[in-house]
């Protein structure tokens, strides 16, 4: 059995893809930047706003990797994962599998490579994406913690402010009331001074 990815919210229509020989990338509605990993937010401007673009499936060869160790019964070491980096934008990295040499000897930094799929027979992959309804729920529960986090954030931010208000309203107070003392004081004696003697 081969592993399987697990999707989330954001990266889903990214696998989908994948699954129709479709490599894409999501690019940013407000600045133009295109994005990989597929999150919620450019990591540029900020926007929330994003569409998805097919990318050409070229990249160069980045850097890549020979594990000698088998991680999962299906993946017969050694076994090479690259890391290309895309020709729509050179700050984007993307790992993949090596279809040359196990060991990765017919590899070169700077070489050129063309993205290309694998079927894989639903019979031999491990688990597959949990149900809608399932992913569902727990983006709601998340949601949910992840309000009552900011809320608690909130209430510890707003009571540290009411602590340290507090600090300094009795500060203030205290200058007040040294000031009064010493206006008083004053008037006092400019008033004992102003009088007649006896």
């Amino acid at each position: 059995m081969r592993p399987v990815p697990h999707s989330d919210r954001d990266s889903r229509p990214w696998w989908e893809a994948l699954g129709r020989h479709e490599l894409l990338l999501q690019v940013c509605g407000d600045c133009g930047a295109n994005r990989w990993p597929p999150r919620a937010i450019c990591n540029r401007c900020w926007s929330l706003d994003w569409t998805w673009l097919a990318a050409s499936g070229r990249a160069s060869v980045a850097s890549w990797i020979v594990n000698r160790h088998q991680f999962a019964p299906s993946l017969e070491s050694p076994y090479t994962v690259v890391l290309g980096r895309i020709a729509e934008q050179e700050d984007i990295l993307i790992p993949g599998a090596w279809a040359g040499r196990p060991d990765g000897t017919d590899l070169a930094v700077g070489m050129g490579l063309t993205a290309a799929f694998e079927d894989v027979p639903a019979d031999a992959v491990g688990a597959a994406d949990p149900p809608r309804e399932q992913i569902a729920n727990v983006d709601q529960r998340l949601g949910r913690e992840q309000a009552l986090a900011h809320e608690r954030d909130d209430l510890g931010a707003a009571d540290e402010q009411h602590r340290v208000g507090r600090q300094g309203q009795r500060l203030e107070a205290r200058r007040l009331q040294e000031l009064h003392s010493s206006s008083l004081a004053s008037l006092l004696r400019r008033a004992l001074s102003a009088s007649p003697r006896a």
